[in-house]
């Protein structure tokens, strides 16, 4: 595979939990779709059916769990089964519906438990996430209806032990529904699946997908119970035992030719191979910025999976986080390496349990190289040299 063939890229995107970069031949999948069926409408829903099918066989070859809906990104997932669940809470009994989460959840995913009418959400600390029996016990004291967790936080890229913590739930709460946001996960690793009753994920972060694409996959209770997301109009894919779970009726249908060839391309290098790429780029980077950073007498640690360390770390994963001290904000760093293409994300404010945020996190995609990596330390030591920060 020929990656700069693929990505000519002339922007440094290391900011994958935003829209990330679509490779030419999913450009190019999405282009002769609309051409071949620009004003013909019949064929315009057939294609897409065949490519939505074509996109959910590349997924579950991918992955291996077939209980598989595609449709939007995570954030119009979490708001369909947020307020899917809220509904089916009102049905039995009047009151708000009890969630727990944790601080670390992105607005994208869970920003609706903080605007929802129905919800109520309380936090557990972040001292019980990595022993699944301190956190089983504030599941046992608090006895929530709904647990929402992401299994990669945004704010660190920590990967919480969700196969452990779901565990838990299942034990101190039976009847509590549980959502996974695997939003970080899908294609930086292998996502948690099987254990969720909802599991969400993008195609467009770490994938490299078309804009709006997602997956969510489905235990056996929402099936049961909820019976679906999308009731208006006619299922695009009729023969999909979940075709209620994804959205039917006029819509992009390119989009699934894009995500599909996505898939496929991502599936020549493999979930393992991919996750190996993407580690190594993430720590030849952080060698990079501890050497740029050190030079400029700027105070800085990484967090490298388990604790953050004031020396060059060994990333477990794709995903690099360098947090700061008070006395130095990111902020015009990072705006000023924006206007010169070079892009990650800049997190500030506090966590929902009121940890401050003073950080920058790039996620290193797995198709970039070291050559370019080093193209952009030297655009952001410069940056640096001339005051920015």
């Amino acid at each position: 595979m020929d990656l700069a063939e693929e990505f000519p890229l002339r922007r440094y995107n290391f900011n994958p939990g935003t829209l990330g970069t679509p490779a030419r031949r999913t450009r190019s999948a999405m282009a002769i779709f609309e051409e071949e069926t620009e004003g013909w409408p019949i064929e315009a829903y057939r294609r897409g059916r065949v490519a939505l099918a074509a996109a959910r066989r590349e997924a579950i070859s991918l992955w291996g769990d077939d209980q598989l809906a595609i449709g939007p990104g995570t954030t119009l997932w979490c708001n369909l089964l947020l307020d899917a669940l809220a509904g089916h809470r009102r049905r039995e009994r009047v009151g708000t519906l009890k969630v727990l989460t944790t601080g670390h959840e992105h607005d994208g995913g869970a920003g609706a438990l903080e605007h929802h009418p129905d919800l109520s959400v309380s936090y557990v600390g972040d001292e019980y996430l990595l022993d699944p029996d301190d956190f089983g016990q504030q599941v046992a004291a608090r006895n929530p209806e709904v647990v929402f967790l992401s299994q990669v936080t945004w704010t660190e890229g920590r990967h919480l032990p969700v196969r452990e913590l779901i565990g838990e739930v299942r034990r101190r709460a039976p009847d509590a529904w549980v959502i996974l946001d695997a939003a970080q996960a899908v294609g930086l690793c292998q996502p948690t699946l099987g254990i969720a009753d909802f599991t969400v994920g993008s195609g467009h972060k770490w994938l490299n997908g078309p804009p709006g694409t997602g997956f969510c996959w489905l235990g056996p209770r929402p099936i049961q119970e909820i019976g679906g997301l999308f009731f208006v109009g006619h299922s695009l894919d009729e023969s999909w035992p979940l075709r209620r779970f994804e959205p039917g009726g006029g819509q992009d249908f390119a989009r699934f030719a894009g995500l599909e060839a996505s898939l496929s391309l991502y599936a020549q290098v493999g979930v393992e191979g991919a996750a190996a790429r993407s580690r190594r780029l993430a720590n030849h980077l952080a060698t990079g910025l501890h050497r740029i950073f050190a030079q400029h007498k700027i105070s800085h640690a990484f967090f490298d999976g388990g604790e953050w360390v004031q020396d060059v770390p060994d990333l477990p994963s794709g995903t690099c986080v360098v947090r700061f001290p008070t006395d130095f904000d990111p902020y015009p760093l990072y705006s000023r390496l924006d206007g010169r293409a070079v892009h990650m994300k800049c997190i500030k404010g506090q966590t929902g349990t009121g940890q401050p945020l003073n950080q920058l996190r790039f996620g290193l995609p797995w198709f970039e190289q070291e050559e370019r990596l080093d193209s952009a330390l030297s655009i952001i030591d410069y940056t640096l040299r001339e005051g920015a920060g």
